[in-house]
């Protein structure tokens, strides 16, 4: 996975360091929050890898600590859309 973040990862992420660096209780839930979306972002990508390369929903429920008909119900529809978003002759070069 690409440690890289473009800007608005960036942003996501020096608020999530200064809410969670708050006394604050709700600026840190705040916090927690960005860092929950983030974190989803980052699964959903992950996820989508590895359909790509060829895990089966199995495996990645397994992963996650779910059922494979848990993980296709949380993720099928994204992935799918985010692997047909790419031109087949793209991804074969994956």
């Amino acid at each position: 996975m690409s440690t890289r973040l473009d800007a608005e990862q960036r942003d996501e992420q020096v608020r999530v360091e200064i809410e969670l660096g708050s006394s604050d209780p709700l600026g840190q839930l705040r916090g927690l929050r960005a860092a929950d979306r983030q974190l989803d972002v980052w699964q959903r990508q992950t996820i989508t890898r590895a359909r790509e390369q060829g895990s089966s929903w199995s495996q990645i429920g397994d992963a996650l600590g779910v059922t494979k008909q848990a993980a296709w119900a949380l993720y099928n529809e994204g992935v799918r859309d985010a692997l047909d978003a790419v031109p087949a002759a793209q991804r074969a070069h994956r």
